[in-house]
């Protein structure tokens, strides 16, 4: 059984929702988000999503034949299986098997791995420094048309998002070059705290990364994209922030980043769904869990694959269609946004950081 990827934004909606009216409260969908934060121990973002909507009764794992075979267990004969994606095989999917439905078999091997060494159905252990992370963020930046700066903003602001042409930047790597186009600008006050910073360059990524300034590509070329991703730009900007700050809670915790995000996520969603059932739609748990996948991939060393839509291949020194970045290094800082130009400023973090941000100056 397999939620369709088609409708899960649909499902989550409607499920949440109805779990919020049985329960008289707005724990349903914090516990679908934590559920969703455990499993991607061993399944992706995506795929943890997909089996805690098919089976959101269940309090365990879900694990692929590969961590059966790894755990030495096999399903038993009525377990009914959650199909996940796997583009390697050709059926592009693959079952999923609670825990609770696999007994142990005999080990093939004295180096194998027993039942009783699964971890708990627990979040990872925060112990992850967040200073290492976030140099591999702004390392990786580049392959999703990002430019970081780090710049002191003006009144309050700790964070900064917008659409903003930044030119080229040049990677070489033997006989060839890869020329990647930077479509945004993100900007972060320099003075803050390891785990700061950290939150910020997150919450900042995830703008772009969800969409919410438009398609990565260049922003004359937006009619090639999907309707629906040009559509992205349109949502109301408290469904924005709290996609960000939905994606910031779900990285840390996946990661293992001992912060103080999870009391402040759970005020926020208490706050957001206060007024309204309504409060969760156009909310996209799809987006959201692709979002935090590529976040997470952004904090190694080895990342994604760059995406096409903004980067080319060339033989060496070849000249750029626009400066390199390196060039524009020089130029005055835009603090006016232009006219053409999705600007987008994040105020949500003032209230986290305030004290730091004070602090620092």
């Amino acid at each position: 059984m397999m939620v369709p990827s088609g409708t899960m934004d649909a499902h989550f909606y409607k499920f949440t929702r109805a779990m919020r009216e049985q329960d008289h409260n707005d724990s349903a969908f914090v516990r679908m988000i934590d559920s969703i934060i455990k499993r991607s121990r061993f399944l992706s973002p995506l795929d943890a999503a997909t089996f805690t909507l098919t089976k959101p009764l269940s309090a365990s794992y879900g694990l692929t034949s590969r961590y059966l075979q790894r755990f030495q267990l096999q399903d038993l004969p009525l377990a009914t299986p959650v199909y996940v994606h796997c583009p390697g095989l050709e059926s592009g999917q693959q079952p999923a098997w609670d825990v609770n439905e696999t007994v142990s078999v005999e080990p093939k091997g004295q180096l194998a791995l027993r039942r009783e060494e699964i971890p708990p159905f627990e979040f990872v252990q925060p112990t992850t420094q967040p200073s290492a992370l976030s140099y591999w963020l702004k390392r990786n930046a580049y392959r999703f048309a990002i430019d970081i700066d780090p710049y002191e903003l003006t009144s309050d602001l700790v964070g900064e998002a917008r659409r903003e042409d930044r030119g080229v930047k040049v990677i070489q790597a033997g006989n060839s070059e890869t020329h990647y186009n930077l479509n945004f600008l993100v900007r972060y006050y320099p003075q803050l705290t390891n785990i700061s910073e950290f939150e910020i360059l997150i919450h900042e990524f995830a703008h772009v990364i969800l969409g919410h300034l438009g398609p990565l590509r260049a922003r004359n070329e937006d009619k090639r994209g999907k309707e629906s991703d040009r559509n992205r730009v349109m949502i109301p900007d408290q469904m924005k922030e709290f996609e960000t700050e939905t994606a910031t809670y779900m990285v840390e915790r996946i990661l293992g980043i001992e912060s103080s995000s999870a009391e402040l996520y759970y005020d926020y969603v208490a706050q957001e769904s206060h007024w309204t059932a309504e409060w969760l739609r156009g909310f996209s748990i799809t987006r959201v869990a692709i979002g935090v996948r590529k976040l997470c991939a952004m904090t190694r060393a080895v990342c994604l694959p760059e995406s096409k839509s903004i980067s080319s291949k060339h033989p060496l020194h070849t000249p750029p269609e626009k400066p390199w970045l390196d060039q524009q290094r020089d130029w005055p800082q835009n603090k006016v946004t232009r006219d053409d130009c999705i600007d987008y400023f994040t105020f949500e973090k003032q209230r986290r950081f305030r004290d730091p941000l004070t602090q620092g100056l």
